[in-house]
């Protein structure tokens, strides 16, 4: 069973998943999850590399998408409902 846990306080729809091991790479992921907040999903967005999609403080180079601000923009505007996976990287990833 994968377990999650709050990913940041500021953002109390996102949730981060416990290391999983990559054995191709032999190092770990994790798994974020996003749901939409008082909407039905009604999309699903699947994404790698998912440090710089939320929080500018959690990315290792210093740029992000924001991501939850413009979904949840569009899920008023347009009552839809995101639901985002996304895995994070390691620092495996750029060596193999």
């Amino acid at each position: 069973m994968l377990l999650f846990s709050e990913y940041d306080k500021s953002l109390e729809n996102i949730y981060i998943s416990q290391p999983v091991v990559d054995i191709n790479l032999g190092d770990t992921n994790n798994y974020l999850v996003r749901f939409p907040k008082f909407k039905r999903v009604t999309h699903m967005i699947l994404a790698f590399d998912a440090e710089n999609l939320f929080l500018k403080s959690k990315s290792s180079y210093g740029y992000f998408f924001n991501l939850e601000s413009l979904l949840t923009d569009l899920e008023e505007k347009e009552n839809r409902g995101y639901f985002v996976v996304a895995v994070t990287s390691n620092s495996s990833r750029q060596n193999k």
